[in-house]
């Protein structure tokens, strides 16, 4: 059974934007206090709100990479 911890909120920069496909865009983030990540395996997903320059919100990100 997966364990669930309490939410975390953390600001991200993102550092570096790549179009994968028709439609499909790579964003990798950075924590803007520079101090690391915990671990996550890829495939992780995290809710998120980010509100885009012409006002779009994206509400959900799958990770890549892990640790």
């Amino acid at each position: 059974m997966p364990v669930e911890s309490a939410p975390v909120s953390r600001e991200m920069t993102i550092i570096a934007v790549r179009d994968v496909a028709e439609g499909i865009r790579e964003f990798t983030l950075a924590p803007a206090d520079g101090r690391p990540l915990d671990g996550f395996t890829a495939g992780a997903h995290v809710e998120c709100a980010v509100t885009l320059p012409d006002g779009g919100v994206v509400l959900g990100i799958n990770l890549s990479g892990g640790k």
